[in-house]
């Protein structure tokens, strides 16, 4: 068993329309952070000496958003118009490592996004 928390700074990728095009998407990946943790749920059984153990895993993605912007001849992103504005979600992700246990599931999911706020015109549509 390993405890982990890896916190990365997720790449901008800037996509151009078209290979001449000077228009381009830009997605900002944000941020990720990945922790997780081991317990032994309460009033759970031993089996030879053995407690249930469940790994608890959450993702967490922050700060992640589109833009269409217009390229300079340098590569620099000029005249940038928010498409997606900054959201933020989470996965959690329970793993029973007891397979003797059958009272919890195997894995189970649960995730949670906020508000999307999404903002899109003719000149998004029209590159």
């Amino acid at each position: 068993r390993i405890r982990l928390q890896v916190d990365v700074t997720a790449p901008t990728v800037i996509m151009p329309v078209t290979s001449s095009s000077h228009h381009a998407i830009v997605a900002q990946l944000g941020k990720i952070i990945v922790t997780n943790q081991f317990f032994s749920p309460k009033d759970a059984p031993m089996s030879d000496n053995n407690p249930v153990v469940v790994d608890n895993m959450e993702v967490k993605m922050e700060a992640v958003s589109v833009s269409r912007c217009v390229l300079s001849e340098d590569g620099s992103k000029q005249q940038e118009h928010d498409m997606l504005h900054p959201l933020s979600m989470s996965v959690n992700i329970k793993r029973n490592l007891s397979s003797w246990y059958q009272h919890i599931p195997d894995v189970a999911v649960e995730g949670e996004m906020a508000a999307v706020k999404l903002q899109v015109g003719k000149d998004d549509i029209d590159f």
